[in-house]
């Protein structure tokens, strides 16, 4: 329990004038009084409030340590302690810690804290000083008034070859051969009057060589203005002294050689790419030719006028701020400002600040940049990344989708079977079946973030040999009263792209087009073989159609997933955005161009792949139908898959279609099937099972069972690493007629 002290009013008079925080601190450290604030905290924030709490961390123990020593041993204690104010202001104090004693006994512990912030900067500004003087590339020495040499680096001992302990002390006529002993005199008159002066000169090192320097001297005045020493620096000219006769005309030449520094800045300054303007008080008074690109203004526009012409009004309040701190001194940095040009372009730019001295006025030199494409470009990442990250999704759903899918519809395709008497039913049913085709569609569609193709950079396709032969397609896609024309102009249309691939781009763009133009208009698929930037030829795939056009707002969304401006049930949101994904993929671009009224032209761009086939791919059964006949003996084929339904339904078509089928729910009960049962020649395996995958499976059954055939079931894509390149390939949800077209061509070996 801390006693009730009540100071006299002498020792109160005496606690409020110290000019130092003092604090009295009980033994757990709350502050029983403070005689002076740290604002903004008020009095009655600090009273009771722990001292510990007005330390960084690392002083804590400190803090602990002196109470102990106050409360256990009436010990005095002093250490210096950084500090962060309320305000966020940093500092040191001195902090003097001794115990309070009444009656015997320690009752508080005073603090009493001296700000001495100032004497640590000031400290460590003289020792970066000392450092910055001796480790300095110049030659530094400091010379009495009567002539002596007080102070000597190291770069003047590496001049000279003097130690600082042979030359302090000595006169400074031991550096300075006859012939140039008048420039005693000279520089004495000059430091007398309180100038500088720089001159080039000859000084004489220890072992007797005469070194060329030049010299900087300049006098060090006390408060009271006593010359207290000359400071001279020194740098050894000696080597371009001797390369060239005319260093020894300095001012000409260097005259010559600021006029012409003065005018590359001239020069580089009307040629940088950046915009640069010098603005006062929020006007224009100067713009490089590059800002006047930028802008659309000419400098005859420009000059007068308002930044705030030029720039969107949501950004006016912040750049003007800017510009007013720039001006009274303070660099300021702008992001992703918005300018409006003379056209109405709007251009995405970032500029940098600082205040300059322009025709004897104080104004704000600004360079501007144009970030418009990196801003594309950024965006263009965050759309990736967004669609990244819905391949994620897809792919770890689509597996039970499709898997829940291929049971809805096999189970459609059975019951439509069974029931060919029942039109009305049928109807029901068939409609049914188009939704979960739908659907499948829509998992298709997803899969295609997150599917890497199987050697992605080995696939080649002839781009004009695809288009040719899809082109009846194409029109068809379109319509009766849509006319798709087709122009092949490419030099070389080899690119690293599957003929799928190319093909379901074009098909995309194609439906989307007609769609747009309801029916009605043209389309124009046109290829072209440009040089790019870096000499690299590409080829280059345009795809026009005389369309309404895209607005703006349209055009940003128009390749993000599930975006669609067609009406409810009509789209999936997926075709564009499949097509920008593919694209990527294989290393291509994709631009948009639309005006309103007049069509839109969709550009795609790839490097040109050298000319080789198209190396192998897993093969994919789509089903081309070939129908199973009656009269075909009956095969055996066994069916691996973990869930009991699909096994079910599997088992049930392949019997029907006149097959002996078994089914096991593992890769490894299939093993064990087949080591026990010889006549089994076809193996249907699902991918992703628990244990050994069917990927995995196939692997083992090439080198125990190589006269088996397979068939790999998988609702998504396994890894391309893992298939090999004659790889039988089912993507569920599969039509009953695709999977006994994919059975029959497997048995035949096809």
């Amino acid at each position: 329990m801390v006693p009730d002290v009540q100071p006299n009013a002498l020792w109160s008079a005496l606690f409020s004038a110290l000019p130092d925080v003092m604090m009295l601190v009980d033994r757990e450290g709350a502050i029983v009084e403070i005689n002076h604030m740290l604002p903004p905290l008020t009095r009655e924030q600090v009273i009771a409030s722990n001292v510990r709490l007005y330390v960084p961390p690392h002083s804590v123990p400190r803090v602990e340590k002196a109470l102990h020593g106050a409360f256990e041993h009436r010990e005095s204690t002093e250490y210096e302690v950084d500090y962060v104010g309320p305000d966020g202001t940093t500092g040191w104090f001195r902090v003097s810690v001794a115990p309070v004693v009444m009656d015997g006994q320690v009752v508080l512990a005073s603090f009493i804290a001296q700000d001495i912030t100032e004497r640590r900067r000031l400290e460590t500004r003289t020792r970066k000083l000392a450092t910055i003087v001796e480790r300095g590339a110049e030659a530094m020495i400091i010379i009495t008034p009567d002539g002596h040499v007080d102070e000597w680096n190291m770069a003047a001992e590496a001049i000279f070859g003097y130690s600082a302990q042979e030359i302090i002390g000595q006169h400074i006529s031991i550096l300075i051969p006859p012939e140039h002993m008048h420039e005693i005199a000279m520089i004495r008159e000059t430091i007398e009057t309180g100038a500088s002066r720089s001159i080039r000169t000859v000084r004489i090192a220890k072992d007797r060589r005469h070194v060329h320097v030049l010299l900087n001297v300049g006098p060090i005045f006390s408060d009271d203005g006593t010359l207290l020493a000359t400071c001279g620096f020194l740098r050894d000219i000696t080597e371009e002294y001797e390369e060239t006769e005319a260093l020894r005309e300095s001012n000409v030449l260097l005259s010559e050689q600021r006029a012409e520094m003065e005018h590359m800045l001239s020069s580089m300054l009307e040629h940088l790419p950046d915009g640069v303007v010098v603005i006062r008080d929020g006007v224009f008074e100067y713009a490089n030719p590059a800002f006047e690109r930028m802008s659309s203004y000419s400098l005859e526009q420009l000059m007068g006028m308002s930044v705030t012409k030029l720039v969107e009004p949501d950004h006016q309040t912040i750049t003007l701020g800017n510009l007013r701190r720039s001006q009274a001194g303070e660099p300021a940095t702008l992001r992703s400002v918005v300018m409006v040009t003379r056209t109405g372009t709007r251009v995405a730019v970032e500029a940098v600040s600082e205040q300059i001295a322009f025709r004897g006025k104080t104004a704000v030199l600004t360079v501007v940049r144009d970030v418009t494409e990196r801003a594309q470009l950024e965006e263009k990442l965050r759309r990736a990344q967004r669609l990244e990250a819905v391949g994620r999704v897809a792919s770890g759903v689509a597996h039970e989708i499709n898997n829940a899918l291929f049971i809805i519809s096999a189970n459609l395709e059975l019951s439509l079977a069974a029931l060919k008497d029942d039109p009305d039913t049928q109807e029901l049913i068939e409609a049914a079946i188009e939704g979960a085709e739908r659907s499948s569609t829509v998992v298709r569609g997803l899969l295609d973030y997150s599917r890497e193709e199987p050697d992605a950079a080995k696939q080649r396709c002839a781009a004009h040999a695809v288009l040719s032969r899809s082109l009846p397609s194409y029109r068809k896609l379109g319509g009766s009263e849509v006319s798709v024309q087709l122009s092949l102009q490419a030099e070389s249309d080899f690119i690293a792209l599957r003929d799928a691939r190319l093909e379901q781009i074009v098909t995309n763009v194609v439906l989307n087009s007609a769609s747009a133009m309801k029916g009605h208009g043209q389309v124009h698929i046109a290829t072209s073989s440009p040089n790019s930037s870096e000499g690299t030829k590409r080829f280059v795939l345009e795809i026009s159609d005389s369309g309404p056009g895209i607005d703006e707002d349209v055009k940003l969304r128009i390749f993000e997933p599930f975006f669609t401006t067609k009406p409810s049930g009509e789209g999936s949101g997926l075709g564009l955005a499949v097509v920008s994904s593919i694209v990527e993929r294989s290393g291509g671009e994709v631009e948009v161009d639309s005006k309103i009224g007049i069509g839109t032209t969709f550009r795609f761009s790839w490097p040109v792949a050298e000319q080789q086939p198209e190396s192998g791919t897993p093969k994919t059964e789509d089903g081309a139908p070939t129908a199973i006949s009656s009269s075909a003996p009956r095969r055996s084929v066994l069916v691996v898959d973990d869930e009991a339904q699909i096994r079910s339904l599997m088992v049930r078509m392949l019997t029907v279609a006149g097959y002996d089928v078994s089914a096991v729910d593992s890769a490894e009960q299939a093993l064990r099937t087949l080591d026990s049962t010889k006549n089994i020649e076809l193996v249907l395996t699902d991918d992703r099972m628990d244990g050994m995958t069917g990927v995995e499976l196939i692997g083992h059954l090439r080198t125990s069972h190589p006269h088996l055939a397979t068939i790999l079931l998988t609702g998504i894509a396994p890894a391309a690493e893992k298939v090999s390149a004659d790889m039988r390939i089912l993507h569920k949800p599969i039509a009953r007629q695709a999977l006994l077209d994919a059975v029959q061509n497997a048995l035949a070996g096809k």
